[in-house]
Order: structure tokens, then sequence, then C-alpha cells
């Protein structure tokens, strides 16, 4: 029983581990974004592609955080990944 035990914990580390790399490199893809001036003329996409990325990386979060609800370590990481999002989001321009 504690080898399927060690197995399960395992997996769940590993998705877990996953889960937030993911998170962390959608995250990543947004950061260009951050701070451009923006005009009519200015590409949408870059805009669009900021926000989409940055909502994957909430989700992927929010997965991650599930996987590994009882580790307070995890925890403590994905509070830290949720305000450095919060602070992404607040400077890439809106899309309206």
């Amino acid at each position: 029983m504690s080898e399927n035990r060690a197995l399960a914990l395992g997996l769940r580390a590993a998705s877990a581990a996953a889960l937030y790399a993911v998170a962390a490199f959608m995250l990543f893809l947004s950061v260009p974004a951050m701070g451009r001036e923006m005009s009519p003329t200015s590409d949408q996409d870059v805009r669009a592609g900021a926000h989409l990325c940055l909502l994957l990386s909430t989700l992927f979060l929010g997965a991650a955080a599930v996987v590994s609800r009882t580790w307070r370590t995890a925890r403590a990481w994905c509070l830290l990944h949720l305000v450095t999002t919060l602070l992404v989001w607040t400077q890439v321009p809106s899309l309206f």
C-alpha cells in the first residue's frame, strides 16, 4: 500500500511542477507587452496575446494549486506567482 501512496505522491508532485512551469512560461510570454505605448496604429495582437497568456497563466496556476493543495511551500509559490501576475496585468495595456 505504501508503494502506491509514494507513486501517487510522486505523480502529484510531477504534475504540480509541470503545471507551475507552464504557468510561469505563460507569464514570461506576456512580459514584453508591459508598459508599451499603444496608439491607434499599434498592433492589437500584442495586447490580445499578452492578455491571453495572462489568462492561461492564471488557469494553469489554479490547476497547480489544486494539485498541490496540501503543500505549504507550493501554496506560497502560487501566491507569489499570483501577485506577480496581477502586477504584470496592471502594466499591460487594456484591450479597449
